[in-house]
């Protein structure tokens, strides 16, 4: 039987930046695993072992929710009988590791690997350890590396309710940076609750998986490959969504890139393409789509996410932030009385209640409580412009 230590050994050797906790009892479930690390239950990742057609499948997920047998079936288009959870001495046999303690890496053999959106959501998540009593602490990109592992869909879900879904079913939202995490997510979840998403993003892979993903679950949408820095391609956007036959009820603005370099090492092309994607694109989006939302003279929602406490203090990307909440400030006053609610919705990490703030404003009949709303305490979030 593998141990933590094989695992660490596996770290070292494959450069994955993550650390084994060694915790001072058993963690059997997702609740107990959240609370020793003081995390919630959502950044818990499980790596469950499965048979299909009797061959080895790891399906990786996060949280309480448990994974669909009849979405590995339809993936890999079998019956769902032909898709059976591994016995405790197969996961052993074939892992290296005991059931309920399983990384989702550092088996005898690699394992062919399904892995579910909402753990990419995450900066950082936690595994199995290699042993009841060890979670290894990782950031979801390194899973994804590693493993090779095809994204996919995999928890149940419970439908939503009849009453969620009046204020949002038959709405359109344009969602940038839709290709993956948090702007996936709420992709994702606006489709659920019955929104036409027009999705966005720079990478045409990850954007054909997140239309992909919502249409395979009935929901409805469409991929509009354009750069949002850039007027034209922006314009040239929105008017082919328009001649689709839609028209833009709720902007939900994603999309940003990080630079990697301090301040006295970074060149000036990085420091314009950061303010370019971060803070002209929210500008031009604004702009854009209140003009539209103007001229139906129906009103909408502009929201901006404004992620900050996961970035050092990067010169450009801090200044980029502070711009986006002012220009939240200033097109809220602007365009309210065109019935166009402008706000910035600004969080530390990416997490569930992201995405159920965003829902909730966007379902909401009435301006948002203020022009700059902080999902948590952030005394460092650039709030003085």
């Amino acid at each position: 039987m593998l141990t933590p230590t094989d695992l660490q050994a596996f770290l070292d050797s494959h450069a994955i930046r993550a650390e084994i906790l060694h915790l001072d009892a058993p963690t059997p479930t997702v609740e107990t695993a959240a609370r020793a690390v003081g995390a919630q239950p959502d950044q818990i990742v499980k790596s469950v072992l499965f048979l299909v057609r009797g061959e080895p499948v790891l399906a990786v997920a996060c949280g309480t929710a448990r994974i669909d047998r009849r979405k590995l079936a339809a993936h890999y288009r079998v019956g769902r009988k032909r898709v059976k959870l591994a016995a405790a001495d197969a996961v052993l046999r074939i892992t290296g590791y005991p059931a309920g303690a399983v990384p989702p890496f550092g088996h005898p053999q690699p394992i062919p690997t399904l892995l579910d959106p909402g753990v990419l959501v995450h900066e950082q998540v936690y595994a199995g350890g290699g042993a009841g009593n060890a979670l290894v602490r990782l950031h979801p990109a390194d899973i994804l590396r590693v493993t090779a592992a095809q994204v996919l869909d995999l928890l149940a879900r419970p439908s939503p309710s009849p009453a969620s879904q009046p204020a949002l079913a038959g709405k359109t939202a344009l969602v940038t940076g839709a290709g993956r995490g948090v702007g996936r997510a709420i992709a994702e979840a606006l489709a659920a609750q019955g929104v036409a998403v027009a999705a966005n993003d720079i990478n045409p892979d990850n954007l054909t998986q997140t239309v992909q993903h919502i249409t395979q679950k009935g929901g409805r949408a469409r991929e509009y490959l354009a750069d949002v820095s850039k007027k034209f391609p922006l314009q040239a956007m929105l008017n082919q969504i328009e001649d689709d036959g839609s028209t833009i009820d709720l902007l939900v603005h994603t999309a940003r890139v990080t630079p990697r370099r301090a301040l006295l090492k970074m060149d000036e092309w990085e420091w314009r393409r950061t303010l370019e994607v971060n803070l002209t694109a929210a500008f031009l989006l604004t702009q854009v789509a209140g003009r539209v939302m103007r001229s139906r003279e129906s009103g909408g929602l502009i929201l901006h996410l404004v992620q900050t406490s996961t970035q050092p203090n990067y010169a450009a990307y801090r200044a980029a932030a502070a711009g986006v909440l002012a220009l939240a400030r200033a097109a809220a006053q602007e365009l309210v009385p065109d019935g166009i609610h402008v706000a910035a919705l600004v969080y530390q990490r990416e997490s569930q209640a992201v995405i159920e703030k965003t829902l909730s404003l966007c379902a909401s009949q009435t301006p948002p409580p203020s022009p700059v709303i902080f999902l948590d305490a952030q005394p460092d979030a650039p709030d003085h412009c």
